[in-house]
């Protein structure tokens, strides 16, 4: 829910007179805000999508433990849904750190230091969650190979599936926007020509 508020609160902000910090920055803020969001849906939709496949009931349950149950039997549910909740929370993060400078101005040489505070504690704090995900991983050993691992995962039902046409979809359209987002990264780096 929270990270869909992001998006109806209006930031204090004038185009005109922004640096090219600021303007990446607000580019980063609504990436973030947007990914943490859909990443949020996800894990309902996964979640739910697992949950409908245990009440039929046509599962092995003989398994050493419910860990290992639910990686032999809904894997991919499984993975794809703590890989998103965890993502959702860290951009989720990112994308409060990166309002606080933009709505409270902090990206300015007079309010360097509490732009600093802010930006140090979120970086502790998104630190600190990616520790605790790391430390509670089992399969993978850090966030980063799950990414991967979660990637593979995809790929793997999207080509191994005879339903992949909306996987196929949903990758090409990922792939798109991936590229999209890319193509508008060099308006915010290259220096501007008068």
């Amino acid at each position: 829910g929270s990270a869909g508020g992001l998006f109806f609160i209006k930031l204090n902000q004038n185009k005109d007179h922004q640096s090219k910090l600021q303007k990446s920055l607000l580019f980063f803020y609504h990436t973030v805000s947007l990914m943490a969001l859909l990443l949020a849906l996800n894990v309902i939709v996964l979640s739910t999508s697992a949950g409908n496949n245990l009440l039929l009931g046509q599962r092995n349950t003989v398994a050493n433990s419910v860990y290992d149950f639910l990686q032999r039997e809904i894997k991919y549910e499984y993975v794809l849904t703590r890989w998103s909740f965890y993502a959702s929370i860290l951009s989720f993060l990112q994308a409060v750190g990166s309002r606080a400078l933009i709505e409270f101005d902090l990206l300015k040489r007079e309010k360097l230091r509490s732009g600093m505070i802010v930006f140090f504690t979120m970086a502790a704090m998104i630190s600190h969650v990616l520790h605790l995900v790391n430390d509670c991983l089992i399969t993978y050993p850090n966030f980063w190979q799950m990414t991967v691992g979660v990637c593979k995962l995809f790929l793997d039902r999207m080509i191994n599936r005879k339903s992949r046409s909306m996987l196929l979809l949903s990758f090409t359209s990922a792939i798109i926007a991936f590229g999209s987002l890319l193509s508008f990264l060099p308006e915010y780096i290259r220096p501007k020509e008068e």
